[in-house]
């Protein structure tokens, strides 16, 4: 449904980014890094990153890189813990696979009764990420597949002094040939501060990077999305034209903060034009972080 509230999983629920979708998932089948990028949050990253890994069906481990304040290692630590175990629990048919590459790990233990992931660095006191990404290879190796490495809002990793994912991703790149990465960056210039393109004495620097960008609507598709999500989705529910064209003007076609209004008017009953605008801004600024 348009309206929903949580990032889409499924194309039939993707308003308008069928040409992103068929671009974003020609990059991961085809090269090694693949980018989302969009200037602004809010602009429909996470649902086409989500759904078109879903179309490609390669395995995938999901990290959702929103740390609430400066990170510590404990805050990356539970990051990569949470990934690893959604990574078991969405893939039941190669469990045992997976569990014997990550049993390589000197840092990981498995849990069973409910199955779980632990990691406990021990006497090695910082994580190896590149023990990781060798583990995450030979199980690529062994199932004949790339498996991704999906990182939504990446840009936030630049946060983390003590290790250089930039170096890591190219080691990745030149080494690991079943491990690609689909990356998502929000904000205006990260691409210069993360990934430093541009920087010939950055380790990426040369390497072929695949990028699909996100934007706003139109006027006319924030419209359209407006009216299709209300009156073809939720049993003929009409927008009054003064709402449409006041929510069209303000929104300036940020496709989150579309949905969020819809999702108000439509689904929680909010007849009033200022109580949903309100309703909006607040709800934007309580979701800085989110795509």
């Amino acid at each position: 449904m348009l309206f929903d509230l949580e990032p889409k999983s499924r194309r039939e629920d993707l308003y308008d980014f069928e040409a992103e979708l068929r671009n974003l998932v020609n990059g991961i089948i085809n090269d090694r890094i693949t980018v989302i990028r969009g200037g602004l949050r809010r602009t429909g990253k996470t649902s086409l990153m989500r759904i078109a890994l879903n179309e490609v069906g390669y395995p995938y481990i999901y990290l959702d890189v929103r740390f609430t304040g400066r990170p510590r290692q404990a805050d990356l630590i539970e990051l990569i813990r949470r990934g690893l175990e959604d990574f078991l629990a969405r893939n039941k048919p190669i469990i045992d696979r997976i569990r014997d590459a990550l049993s390589r790990i000197r840092w990981v233990r498995i849990g069973a009764s409910p199955m779980h992931v632990e990691i406990k660095l021990g006497e090695f006191r910082r994580l190896s990420i590149g023990e990781l990404l060798n583990a995450i290879n030979d199980l690529g190796t062994e199932l004949g597949k790339p498996v991704i490495i999906a990182i939504d809002e990446a840009q936030e990793l630049s946060r983390v002094t003590w290790i250089d994912f930039n170096a890591l991703l190219a080691y990745s790149y030149d080494n690991l040939k079943y491990v690609k990465f689909l990356i998502s960056c929000s904000e205006v210039g990260v691409l210069d501060k993360f990934l430093r393109v541009n920087d010939p004495e950055a380790p990426l620097f040369g390497r072929y990077m695949h990028f699909v960008s996100t934007g706003r609507l139109s006027p006319d598709e924030s419209l359209d999305f407006l009216r299709r999500g209300g009156f073809e989705q939720y049993g003929g529910v009409r927008f009054s034209d003064e709402l449409l064209m006041r929510i069209v003007n303000e929104l300036d076609g940020v496709i989150g903060w579309l949905t969020y209004i819809g999702h108000q008017y439509v689904v929680e009953g909010r007849q009033s034009l200022d109580e949903v605008l309100e309703s909006a801004t607040a709800w934007h600024l309580m979701n800085l972080g989110t795509s």
